[in-house]
């Protein structure tokens, strides 16, 4: 850890990376940043095709795996980590990029309080989930520079 509290890349080599959204945008981006880094990764999306292309397109496309999920459903959700603890697969890092949102009319919207009380159902689905749940969590701001990039 440096001072800043930032975990360097070499820290994370051979962890295990679970990151939902993985099979395109940001989440593809942090899939490629891991993969250069020597993370193990299971890209997790609800198109089992998109996921196949991005795990194939990665480097190291051969310690990587793709899982349908959508996390807008809870128990998909915990069939999803039983299945992976099962299979001692359990991730270290999970990266929750892919999202779900209720809808409302505006006039039945409170901004803070609403938006509490999804990320706290949120975090209880991904983060509450005893030694089966992530066991370290690393700072995108650590990795540094984006490969190919003038910095």
């Amino acid at each position: 850890m440096s001072a800043a509290g930032e975990t360097s890349g070499d820290s994370l080599r051979g962890c295990r990376a679970l990151i939902t959204g993985g099979g395109s945008g940001i989440g593809l981006a942090i899939a490629q940043r891991f993969d250069a880094m020597g993370v193990e990764l299971i890209l997790v999306g609800r198109d089992q095709a998109r996921l196949e292309s991005a795990v194939a397109g990665l480097e190291h496309s051969d310690r990587h795996s793709a899982c349908v999920c959508d996390v807008g459903d809870d128990s998909a959700v915990n069939r999803m980590f039983d299945d992976l603890a099962g299979r001692q697969r359990s991730p270290q890092i999970v990266v929750n990029n892919a999202g779900s949102a209720t809808s409302a009319r505006v006039g039945e919207t409170s901004t803070f309080e609403r938006q509490g009380r999804e990320v706290d159902a949120h975090c209880d689905a991904w983060c509450g989930r005893g030694a089966r749940g992530p066991k370290c969590v690393a700072r995108m701001s650590a990795f540094g520079p984006a490969p190919n990039s003038p910095d």
